[in-house]
């Protein structure tokens, strides 16, 4: 009976120490997928901070630019604003963004006769993914001023398809 016991005992005991490694090895995987998660998201995190520098930098060049400049997507939207713009056109950027640029600063021409938005150089980047450049043109404020302008219209391409168009242009009035 003691050696049975016995036997029981160490049967008891071997099954202990089974489940005790089990438990271990577990616990070691779970040590190693915790380990790299959070590599991971380290890695993330550095990205994330990265991209929100470039961003923050790329702002800060466009918004020190003296033209205007502007992006559409693809149906003539405004898409981004610089400061320059804005204070050219009169128009602060929320009012601006995701409206038609034709309608807000190109919708007239100097003489006051309609400038169609199907004729417009700048829309046509849009369309035909094309650069094109005026040298003598208007832009119209929010107040209801124009002012001359030159501009060039480069389509926004990206892996071949087009995007939209960005807008570079230069109140003349005050350069000449």
């Amino acid at each position: 009976m003691k050696q049975k016991l016995a036997e029981t005992e160490r049967n008891k005991q071997d099954v202990e120490d089974g489940h005790h490694q089990v438990m271990e090895k577990k616990l070691l995987e779970i040590g190693m997928i915790n380990a790299s998660l959070n590599r991971e998201v380290a890695e993330r995190m550095q990205a994330e901070t990265e991209s929100r520098e470039l961003q923050k930098q790329m702002e800060l060049i466009l918004n020190s630019a003296g033209e205007g400049i502007f992006g559409l997507d693809i149906h003539g939207n405004v898409t981004f604003v610089n400061t320059a713009a804005s204070l050219m056109t009169g128009w602060e950027r929320e009012e601006m963004i995701g409206k038609p640029h034709h309608e807000l600063v190109h919708h007239t021409s100097p003489d006051g006769s309609p400038h169609v938005s199907e004729e417009c150089l700048i829309n046509q980047a849009c369309r035909d993914g094309l650069v094109h450049i005026s040298a003598e043109d208007c832009f119209w404020t929010r107040e209801g001023d124009h002012f001359p302008v030159e501009y060039v219209s480069t389509p926004i391409v990206d892996e071949g398809r087009l995007c939209g168009a960005v807008v570079v242009f230069r109140d003349k009035s005050t350069f000449s």
